[in-house]
């Protein structure tokens, strides 16, 4: 049985592509074009192959040992760690990276958000692309898992106002001291008052600091427009929003939208 093993300084960008010149935390071992195993290292690694195993050490202590008696041909790619994302008991986190990625599978979907008046407008990421240093909401059932895999050339978002916490190259997002930032709690967003944000995560700053906003609703439609409202922020409360996505405390008789569909009350 013939053994292949080739060990490559690049990046994973996607199932069978890669590029160079990018940070190293993590090694992946593929035994097949889709598939493979992740192992994160923290230091100068060095491959050995010893009879049916290969053998990962790092800065000189060994890191792990994988038996390939199985395994005909094998790859190995030295690169970036893509993080898994859990969602909160509401189904929602933020999200940036330091490269572009793409959101693996369907359950887990992301937005873009735009602000208007006391609410955020998410209008779906196409093909779940993220390009570097932008910031997005990511949806799905509570508690769910979300794993991202590199892409090269995600397209630019528009129309958003989430701002993101590692930027483009991997740096942490400073506080900006003018205005008021707020960041996700739960199913909303709500004014942050630490001085160092979470990697990996996104924040919306308001420049004209309305001071008496206590929190913004995350509100899902076409375009982020009102017109296009088909669900909104879980509640265990029912919410009243005018057609111009205003929450209203005491609704009359009018169309509003309620559980993300409008309704007539009369």
């Amino acid at each position: 049985m013939k053994r292949k093993i080739l060990f490559l300084g690049i990046l994973f960008q996607s199932l069978c592509s890669h590029a160079t010149n990018v940070p190293n935390d993590a090694i992946y071992v593929w035994t097949s074009p889709t598939t493979y195993d992740c192992y994160l290292i923290s230091g100068t690694p060095t491959l050995t192959y010893e009879g049916n195993e290969l053998v990962i050490t790092v800065d000189g202590t060994e890191a792990k040992r994988i038996n390939l008696s199985s395994v005909d041909n094998v790859e190995v790619t030295y690169g970036i760690k893509y993080p898994l994302v859990t969602l909160n008991e509401f189904g929602y986190a933020t999200f940036s990276f330091k490269t572009d990625v793409q959101l693996s599978g369907s359950v887990v979907k992301a937005y873009t958000a735009k602000l208007e008046g006391n609410s955020l407008f998410c209008t779906e990421v196409a093909d779940g692309l993220i390009p570097a240093g932008n910031g997005v909401i990511l949806v799905g059932q509570p508690s769910a898992t979300a794993q991202v895999v590199g892409y090269e050339n995600a397209p630019a978002l528009t129309n958003n106002d989430l701002i993101a916490t590692t930027t483009a190259g991997g740096s942490l997002a400073k506080v900006p001291t003018t205005g008021n930032n707020y960041v996700l709690g739960g199913n909303v967003f709500v004014q942050f008052t630490g001085t160092s944000f979470n990697a990996d995560e996104a924040f919306i700053n308001i420049s004209n600091g309305s001071s008496g906003v206590a929190e913004y609703d995350i509100i899902f439609g076409e375009e982020g427009k009102t017109t296009g409202i088909v669900e909104f922020e879980k509640s265990s409360t029912t919410t009243y929003y005018d057609l111009q996505g205003r929450k209203v405390e005491h609704p009359t008789t009018g169309v509003y939208i309620i559980n993300g569909k409008k309704t007539v009350i009369k």
